[in-house]
């Protein structure tokens, strides 16, 4: 079972990584998450494209049910996604300018 914490958690690496109000290029070597929640099957989907939101090469999809009945590891997702923002620059994030100052970094 996934407690509402740990998605609201999922949610804020997904911020961190993308930016809040910056906006990244299309390509570039900065990657991009969406998350929805489909909430009558309490299911969060997670696609992560690496190079670019349109770009699919390498995408990466991954499905948390909250219930714990289907779906992918919360710790694999959540290890993932934490690897991945630590290696995201503000300079990535902001690709064909972004501004980096509005990039949310730490």
């Amino acid at each position: 079972m996934v407690t509402l914490e740990q998605a609201k958690e999922l949610m804020a690496l997904a911020i961190d990584i993308n930016g809040a109000e910056c906006r990244k290029a299309k390509y570039g070597d900065a990657p991009c998450v969406f998350i929805s929640f489909s909430g009558h099957v309490a299911c969060l989907d997670i696609e992560v494209d690496p190079h670019g939101w349109d770009n699919y090469e390498g995408r990466v999809r991954f499905e948390i049910n909250l219930e714990g009945l289907y779906g992918d590891d919360y710790e694999t997702v959540r290890d993932y996604l934490v690897n991945m923002k630590d290696g995201v620059t503000a300079e990535k994030k902001c690709a064909e300018g972004g501004n980096p100052a509005m990039a949310h970094t730490e």
